[in-house]
């Protein structure tokens, strides 16, 4: 009977245990083998494929990026001030003037012969025309320069019509025939009177 067991016992023990591994001792006896990282690629070795990114995912970046950029710049244009540009109005006076020649620019002269409109009015002559006796010479001329007037073609009634006479440079307010129109004498004299000097 004993040995009736131990044959039992060993058909038990070939049923339950697994097949004996007879490499097993070499496995643990070989040495690891090493990892081998990665190689960048050289100029004759392929690159690694790149994953590529749909057109439609492409798409949407662009949409964002554009996007973007356009909030920035209205930012920009929002918070950013603006320098300051200084404009001359045309009818500033130069600085230079006194304050009744730019009292005199800032009037109204529609007929622009450097009288204003008030001016005219208050002379007799048309504020729309800037010479208003048609002798050549302007309203303002006859007025501030010459002393003439602006209403007689002729003022000193010698026949020459004002302008012609100051052309031809004989004294608008002087019949006398060849009377210059600026004598030194006279008007050195003129103004030693104005001063009141001897």
């Amino acid at each position: 009977m004993p040995e009736e067991k131990l044959e039992n016992l060993k058909s038990e023990a070939l049923k339950s245990e697994e097949p004996k591994d007879i490499f097993a001792e070499t496995e643990k006896e070989a040495t690891p083998t090493p990892k081998v990282s990665p190689v960048a690629p050289g100029p004759f070795q392929r690159a690694q494929e790149v994953p590529k990114i749909s057109k439609r995912k492409t798409l949407i970046i662009l949409i964002i990026v554009f996007v973007l950029l356009g909030l920035g710049v209205l930012a920009l244009t929002k918070f950013m001030k603006p320098k300051e540009v200084k404009k001359e109005l045309p009818n500033e006076a130069p600085l230079e003037t006194s304050p009744r020649e730019r009292e005199q620019i800032f009037t109204s002269d529609l007929d622009g012969d450097g009288l204003s409109d008030e001016e005219e009015q208050n002379l007799g002559t048309n504020p729309e025309n800037p010479d208003t006796d048609t002798d050549g010479l302007s309203d303002r001329e006859e007025i501030k320069v010459y002393g003439t007037s602006p209403l007689n073609p002729d003022t000193d009634n010698d026949g020459i019509p004002d302008g012609e006479e100051v052309k031809n440079g004989t004294d608008p307010k002087n019949p006398s025939p060849g009377a210059n129109l600026l004598d030194f004498e006279r008007e050195l004299q003129r103004l030693r009177e104005e001063k009141g000097l001897p």
